[in-house]
């Protein structure tokens, strides 16, 4: 026990508890517990902070040029900083719990509860990489570099920001995520589901899956793409991809996109339904099924080519049912396995086809087409109700 030390260095060691209250030296400083620790404030002016205890460790603040804090049962610490090096905090078997972890543009924060739950309220870091054996939960993370994130099961985070690396989170539980921000990827799997409110890569991409649940993204903006699957149902609200395609795939269940626009092709795939808003893709195609459901649509704008399949009706008895599709330099592909067809407007600019195999079609206003033979309408076991010229 030392409740108040000054040095040029300090080595502490104990047989069973260290309780230290405020210290201070020039050079390192390095604790060694063969049970607990109880370390305060303690303080490296120019040199590292190490404290190593077989059990539990509590350290109010921790400083140094770089701090290495390692607990066999369990680690707390309030403040931890480094002013050139690294940040590094491992608990072996119980929970770890940061509060404030601040190092360099040049440091890395590592922090690892083995088997346990890891929890950091705030930290900043050249690089951070954060490794759960059971949950994990972070308030606000930010780092120059690469920010990585591991959970052996849940994961619940706040705002994480990377500002010149990737953004990469992994959970074989839930994850969900308020705000992920990275200059290059942003890459989230969690394998029972994920939820994430804003997602932004400014250079790159954002690539989110689940392998065995939902995802429910609110905005999502890329640059060079987002890809988006998961096993059991989707809703994404907005989506935005400034130079490359988007592809959204729900395996098993319904698909819901509310507004998405990307420059190159975009591809939709729901397990059952697939309700669609107003999407827009400005170079390229728009492609979407519905493999044992219907599609809904507001408004679909592609450059090249739309497609549509779906299987079974949905709404109102139709498999298909939108408001408008336009094609600037292409045709449409619309295709009813059962059910009909509505649209209120179509329009295009080369050979295209509409057609049913046990339903009805009705288009209300047909565009864009030099001649009427462009657009072939097919109604199989229904009536056909389009404009006079294209009967």
């Amino acid at each position: 026990t030392v409740g108040t030390y000054t040095a040029d260095t300090a080595d502490l060691k104990a047989k069973t508890d260290v309780t230290l209250t405020t210290g201070t030296v020039a050079k390192a400083v390095t604790v060694l517990a063969e049970r607990n620790a109880s370390l305060g404030s303690m303080t490296s002016t120019t040199a590292k902070a190490k404290a190593t205890s077989t059990g539990t460790m509590v350290a109010t603040l921790v400083k140094g040029s770089a701090v290495e804090l390692l607990a066999g049962t369990g680690l707390t610490a309030a403040t931890l900083t480094s002013t050139a090096g690294d940040i590094e905090a491992k608990a072996t078997t119980g929970a770890l719990k940061i509060t404030t972890a601040t190092a360099t543009p040049t440091g890395k924060l590592n922090a690892e509860a083995v088997a346990g739950d890891l929890t950091v309220v705030t930290f900043s870091a050249g690089a951070a990489d954060l490794k759960a054996g059971n949950n994990l939960a972070v308030t606000t993370g930010s780092s120059s570099n690469d920010l990585l994130a591991l959970a052996g099961r849940n994961a619940v985070l706040g705002s994480m920001t990377s500002t010149a690396g990737q953004l990469k989170v992994d959970t074989t539980g839930t994850l969900s995520l308020t705000t992920g921000r990275a200059a290059n990827a942003v890459d989230l799997s969690g394998r029972a589901g994920v939820t994430a409110t804003t997602l932004t890569s400014t250079n790159a991409l954002v690539d989110v899956d689940s392998a065995a649940g939902s995802v429910s993204i609110s905005t999502a903006n890329a640059r060079t793409h987002f890809n988006a699957k998961s096993y059991a149902a989707m809703t994404v609200g907005t989506f935005a991809v400034t130079a490359g395609w988007a592809k959204l795939v729900s395996e098993t269940a319904a698909l819901t996109i509310t507004t998405g626009t990307s420059t190159d092709a975009m591809q939709m795939e729901g397990g059952t339904n697939v309700a669609l808003g107003n999407l827009t893709s400005s170079g390229a195609k728009i492609d979407a099924t519905a493999k044992s459901g219907g599609i809904t649509f507001a408004t679909l704008r592609a450059a090249s080519k739309s497609t549509l399949s779906a299987s079974k009706a949905w709404n109102n008895g139709q498999a298909i049912n939108g408001t408008a599709m336009y094609v600037s330099s292409g045709g449409l592909d619309l295709l009813a396995a059962s059910g009909g067809i509505t649209v209120g407007t179509l329009s295009g600019t080369a050979q295209s086809v509409v057609r049913t195999h046990a339903g009805s079609v009705k288009i209300t206003s047909i565009l864009g087409f030099s001649t009427s033979s462009m657009l072939t309408t097919t109604a199989t076991g229904g009536t056909k109700t389009v404009p006079v010229a294209y009967r």
